[in-house]
């Protein structure tokens, strides 16, 4: 997540905690087995993924309405 990011969502006034995250971060998976690093990396990216999976089903009835009515359109010139 760029910090510019990280500041959109926490403040920009505290997205510099964002670089100690990162320095801390480097640190910690310096010290961990290639296992633990993987296991890591692999929470990380299903924090990302569920969010995005409920968003998805949660939108899907607007989107496929909304695409009814772009296609729809589309046929009528």
């Amino acid at each position: 997540m760029a910090p510019n990011v990280l500041g959109f969502l926490i403040g920009a006034e505290r997205q510099h905690y964002y670089n100690y995250l990162i320095v801390v971060m480097t640190v910690v998976a310096a010290m961990m087995s290639i296992d633990a690093m993987v296991n890591l990396i692999d929470l990380a990216f299903a924090c990302m993924a569920i969010p995005t999976m409920i968003s998805a089903l949660l939108l899907s009835r607007r989107v496929m309405a909304a695409a009814r009515v772009y296609f729809d359109k589309l046929d009528a010139g």
